[in-house]
């Protein structure tokens, strides 16, 4: 963001897509540094809209659920190994409890928000952390 603002400024145009996940809104045992860190982004994300809020930019957080990624696959995969689970049973038996829709997301619905906040029709939402979580959050 310190990069990209001055232009953006310059420009009288700019989106900023912070990506904080769901970890940003609520907290996780044995996680404190990288919950700290996904709150601290939203907060950073708030400030930066509010000072470039007359400028034509927009700042957004997105906070995506559990998402169908090789990076999760590597997760239940551990997850499964320390618990003698397969991995489909890991999913079902520590994640998939969580999440309202029992799925996790599909790459592309987040890619939906961000190209929607991105847009011109998107100019209206700035300063907000939104959910793409199927449930998982509801604040």
């Amino acid at each position: 963001m310190q990069a990209a603002l001055p232009r953006m400024r310059q420009n009288g145009w700019g989106r900023i897509i912070n990506i904080a996940l769901v970890n940003g809104k609520r907290g996780d045992p044995g996680r404190a540094a990288y919950c700290s860190a996904k709150h601290g982004l939203i907060g950073l994300t708030r400030v930066a809209a509010l000072e470039t809020a007359t400028d034509g930019i927009t700042v957004n957080a997105i906070c995506p659920g559990l998402i169908d990624t090789p990076f999760i696959q590597n997760q239940l995969a551990g997850w499964a190994a320390m618990h003698g689970l397969t991995t489909d049973e890991a999913l079902d038996k520590i994640y998939l409890p969580l999440v309202p829709q029992k799925r996790m997301l599909d790459p592309g619905e987040v890619a939906t928000m961000v190209r929607y906040l991105v847009s011109e029709e998107g100019r209206g939402i700035t300063a907000q952390a939104i959910n793409v979580s199927a449930g998982w959050i509801m604040h």
